[in-house]
């Protein structure tokens, strides 16, 4: 489950003129003992705002805010222990801190605190705790929260399963800002999931999730331009906010833009460009990404012809559930390309991609006469 930043600039902090007034107003109240001005000059630190970037000098300003009393400097250290920016990665240590500030009246704490006990970092799972603090963050004011206690409505965790409710907490999420919030309702209303399907509200709600910085819902935007759905065709706008979510971290994204480079669709054709998209996706665990790469090297297209490499590729897309995979993976033990032929073993991948309800793997269980 995604989670915010444990940190929310202040309004104000855009332009240089701007960035150092605050830079000399915080650095002044640090110097006094004013704890708020502590941590957000921790933050003109963390994201290099009226001062060069420095975040082992923000780290030790959140130290300062928080042990003198502001709630949001322990928020913003537990930030930056759960992810090592700056200093050691130790869940332990940011669990700790989100505690802190969590228990000082910061909602965003809360929330984060309770990502950590929904994902068992640095304790054990516990999904009822997860939930009371996500509702904790919400009731708080923490946007995130409410999306995250709407994804735990939305698969029964720690409360009974319940997609209206789901989408409810995902408007609040929305409404009050939080790109995760509005992208996941976007995908209730595509999938009629506790709302009633609209495949526009859908493109609304996945543009306004891409607006406030959420990858997934530039990458869903790209594909409803992909395919035409709630908006009009349109390749190059499809590319553009495949990009985006590429470029924002989501593996989708990477794979979805490898294939427009692939087809040569809304951008000049380039299998380079697409192998290497293809290949970002995979690193990033996206499993039809390492299928699609295995294409590459099974026709190599982008990189150098190497059967062995593209049946190295499909056991990791199959492994990791994408059954174009397992179904390719078939069809080099059906061959022998990079691997002894085997047929039965090809035809358990068949019959496995089938089950799943790929057709091709449908198709060769048929052309091989053997049931599915």
């Amino acid at each position: 489950m995604a989670f915010a930043a444990g940190l929310a600039l202040q309004p104000g902090l855009a332009g240089a003129q701007t960035d150092q007034q605050d830079f000399d107003r915080f650095s002044e109240g640090c110097r006094t003992g004013d704890a708020y001005s502590c941590s957000r000059l921790g933050a003109m630190f963390e994201f290099g705002r009226g001062v060069a970037q420095d975040v082992e000098q923000a780290a030790g300003l959140y130290i300062l805010g928080c042990t003198s009393g502001d709630p949001t400097g322990c928020t913003d250290y537990g930030f930056l222990a759960e992810f090592g920016n700056g200093v050691a990665q130790d869940y332990s240590v940011a669990l700790q801190y989100y505690g802190q500030g969590c228990d000082g009246g910061d909602a965003l704490g809360c929330n984060n605190l309770g990502s950590l006990y929904d994902n068992g970092r640095g304790t054990d799972v516990d999904v009822d705790r997860a939930v009371a603090l996500f509702r904790e963050a919400c009731d708080g004011g923490s946007s995130r929260g409410c999306s995250n206690l709407g994804l735990m409505y939305r698969d029964g965790r720690g409360v009974g399963q319940d997609n209206a409710q789901a989408t409810a907490f995902y408007q609040r999420g929305c409404d009050g800002g939080d790109g995760q919030g509005c992208t996941d309702l976007g995908f209730a209303y595509e999938t009629g999931a506790g709302v009633p399907a609209d495949v526009k509200r859908a493109t609304d709600f996945y543009r306004s999730g891409c607006e406030a910085g959420n990858a997934l819902g530039c990458t869903n935007l790209g594909y409803m331009y992909y395919t035409g759905t709630g908006v009009p065709q349109n390749d190059a706008e499809a590319v553009a906010h495949y990009q985006l979510g590429c470029d924002g971290g989501e593996a989708r994204g990477c794979n979805n833009l490898g294939i427009m480079y692939y087809e040569g669709r809304g951008v000049a054709q380039n299998d380079a460009t697409a192998a290497d998209l293809f290949g970002g996706a995979c690193d990033r665990g996206y499993a039809l990404g390492c299928s699609n790469l295995g294409l590459s090297y099974s026709f190599g297209r982008g990189v150098a012809q190497d059967d062995i490499r593209a049946v190295a590729l499909f056991q990791q897309g199959c492994d990791g559930g994408d059954m174009q995979g397992c179904h390719s993976l078939g069809y080099n033990f059906e061959n022998g390309l990079g691997v002894k032929a085997d047929r039965n073993r090809a035809i358990a991948l068949y019959r496995q991609s089938c089950a799943e309800g790929y057709q091709d793997g449908c198709a060769d269980l048929s052309r091989l006469g053997v049931q599915p």
